[in-house]
């Protein structure tokens, strides 16, 4: 059986509070097989870009990883800096939610798009610079010539968007950690981007980390889906078997707060409370306090254990979660 491209066991993400330190990821056990597709669900807070983040050990000041990540086998949290700056950009690409950080203001699009070919793969920077006007015709932006020349400010989102894609994708890599990349567009602009990606894959073979709040993206994108809750997963497993019956609580009240599965008229569905904060996280399921399946039992923490159809799930009644 061929080794995973990548493997997480027991990452845990301490974060610093006002009270100390507290896990803002517990736990966290993924596989994502070369050429594969997984999303990341769950509300703000979740723990979703903490784990992405993890695995090129790009975490936040005030954050520190313990556990373990392994990218083609060689563990990313304690790996030299200089080896992780080999594999970052040339290995794994990331687009970031925020294209205005990842874009540097007072540079053209096209030199920083060439950089990384530049650095990594050594090709000189006019021929790196011409790759890189490839990539923007690629990606289908208008006027790729005009797009190169300018500066971030002077494109829309959608398509900075595109050039954060063609920075990312640069070095050909294995892997593309998408981080809510859809958050900041237009329904027609995100679904032209995310469009893009699935060709690409298809054509080169590219492994997917889709980072997202919106389960309505996981069907067209993803091949397998691990859905977080305070810092947890608390279901894992095929996309479609998990969009069509859910074997956690959570998951189900994603589902029914999806404006595309309510009927006209209907009422849109909605998970009650908001989601315990980090200092003050319930005992037992953290879940159980905005869960209308949540029974004595819940005060005892559920673990993540199979749920059948090669899935995942950290719930007492897995089994009793009604279609939503």
């Amino acid at each position: 059986m061929n080794e995973p491209l990548l493997t997480i066991r027991g990452l845990v993400a301490t974060v610093s509070t006002a009270f100390g330190r507290a896990r803002a990821v517990e736990g966290v056990d993924l596989d994502l097989d070369r050429g594969g597709a997984l999303a990341l669900v769950g509300e703000s807070g979740s723990g979703k870009t903490l784990t992405a983040l993890s695995i090129t050990n790009l975490a936040p000041a005030g954050v520190a990883y313990t556990g373990s990540v392994r990218f083609e086998g060689v563990e990313m949290l304690t790996l030299a800096e200089r080896e992780l700056e080999r594999r970052r950009g040339r290995a794994i690409g990331t687009v970031f939610q925020d294209t205005g950080a990842a874009l540097d203001p007072l540079r053209r699009v096209a030199e920083q798009i060439a950089e990384p070919a530049v650095h990594h793969l050594g090709l000189d920077p006019a021929v790196a610079r011409q790759r890189a006007l490839l990539a923007l015709e690629r990606l289908a932006v208008p006027d790729p010539a005009r797009a190169a020349r300018a500066f971030p400010h002077e494109l829309s989102g959608g398509m900075r968007q595109r050039a954060t894609l063609a920075l990312a994708l640069s070095c050909s890599p294995r892997l593309l950690v998408l981080d809510e990349p859809t958050s900041a567009l237009d329904p027609s602009s995100a679904a032209a981007v995310l469009s893009l990606v699935r060709d690409l894959r298809a054509e080169s073979g590219l492994a997917l980390l889709l980072v997202t709040h919106d389960l309505g993206l996981v069907a067209a994108h993803a091949d397998r889906v691990a859905v977080m809750y305070a810092g947890r997963v608390v279901e894992e497993g095929p996309a479609r078997a998990l969009l069509e019956r859910p074997a956690h609580p959570y998951t189900l009240g994603l589902l029914r707060s999806l404006p595309a599965r309510v009927a006209r008229g209907a009422k849109l569905g909605a998970i009650p409370g908001a989601p315990p904060p980090l200092d003050a996280r319930p005992s037992g399921c953290a879940f159980r306090t905005r869960c209308p399946m949540a029974r004595a039992r819940c005060e005892e923490r559920p673990p993540l254990e199979p749920a059948g159809d090669d899935r995942r799930s950290a719930c007492w009644f897995a089994r009793e979660v009604p279609a939503p």
